[in-house]
């Protein structure tokens, strides 16, 4: 199967959709960040239960940057409520319209059951591709059309 195939074929729940750690509400922001950077990570789905109620991420945390008590703040005052999301049987290529209309960076994704899958990021999509066309993406320079006419330094 060519790239074109793929990204028309493929559902996005078949991606690494590992970016993100889950908090539940009422954490406070600190508790979040400290787990945010144990992890790595650089967002949190926060829950209620297991239902999704909001999202927090680098962007949020510099939106409250300059409040002086937001780290003691509960997670809820300063996350992104009832986030936008996607269902995890969409097909990659229309994954990719989506991000690329819209200001997201991560992407949360659902199951029909609206149970949490993980979340969708550009660099899951990018890796997915690399990963499965190592050969269209390792191998070429960045202009593959360019050719030197002398050697350089000569």
């Amino acid at each position: 199967m060519n790239l074109k195939e793929t990204v028309r074929s493929e559902k996005i729940r078949r991606l690494d959709l590992s970016f993100y750690v889950e908090v539940q509400k009422g954490s406070l922001a600190r508790e979040v960040i400290e787990k945010m950077q144990a992890s790595n990570r650089k967002c949190a789905l926060v829950v209620d239960g297991i239902k999704l109620v909001g999202i927090f991420t680098a962007h949020d945390i510099r939106d409250h940057a300059q409040e002086t008590d937001a780290l003691d703040h509960p997670i809820e005052l300063v996350m992104t409520a009832d986030p936008e999301t996607i269902d995890g049987n969409v097909y990659l290529a229309k994954a990719i319209t989506f991000l690329n209309q819209k200001p997201y960076r991560y992407l949360p994704v659902l199951n029909k059951e609206k149970h949490i899958i993980g979340t969708l990021t550009h660099f899951a999509i990018l890796k997915y591709i690399s990963d499965y066309f190592p050969e269209a993406i390792y191998n070429l320079p960045p202009e593959p059309d360019l050719i030197a006419t002398a050697r350089d330094g000569a």
